[in-house]
């Protein structure tokens, strides 16, 4: 049997609660892969999935995988909605960035969010010690609507080089093979 009855069993069967409502309460998404392949199948039988979600139960630890985006949204919180969304914001910004493809447009005040959230901003002598800065920058420079200046571009070039595409590298390509 395919379709997302499968994906309730499943939750279910690895849910402390045996009731769907309170159920998806328990789940956490956890990780994102990608198949550029897609050859993988989720947990409810659908083929053909480029992300694969990783979901955890809060409760009691265990993890299913693999989840596709459409299961997600079977959960019906916004939270998970969300984060589906901004997880492949950020493998296409990997991509671009492994491939030397341009970026611009990439970048969302929520996948900044995301980033700084994950540690990709660190405490340093330029910062003042409060990573909160870098973000804070990035978001200046994100709704800025006249042109920077030479010493903003200086720095948003720092931050891109040594703060975001080594954490791109460091978070996917493990994942990825590259």
């Amino acid at each position: 049997m395919s379709g997302h009855g499968n994906l309730i069993g499943e939750v279910l069967e690895y849910s402390v609660s045996k009731k769907w409502e309170r159920a998806v309460l328990e789940w956490d998404i956890v990780g994102c892969d990608e198949d550029n392949d897609r050859v993988s199948t989720c947990i409810c039988g659908k083929t053909g999935l480029k992300y694969l979600y990783t979901i955890k139960n809060k409760n009691n630890k265990k993890e299913l995988y693999p989840i596709g985006s459409e299961c997600i949204c079977r959960f019906g919180r916004d939270d998970m909605n969300s984060l589906t969304k901004v997880m492949a914001e950020e493998r296409k910004l990997y991509n671009a960035v492994v491939n030397n493809k341009s970026v611009k447009g990439m970048l969302s005040r929520k996948l900044i969010d995301y980033m700084y959230e994950n540690g990709c901003f660190i405490p340093n002598k330029f910062n003042s010690y409060n990573p909160e800065n870098d973000r804070k920058f990035f978001m200046e420079m994100f709704n800025k609507r006249t042109s920077r200046s030479e010493k903003q571009s200086q720095k948003l070039s720092i931050l891109w080089k040594n703060y975001i595409v080594p954490y791109l590298k460091e978070k996917y390509s493990k994942t990825s093979g590259q």
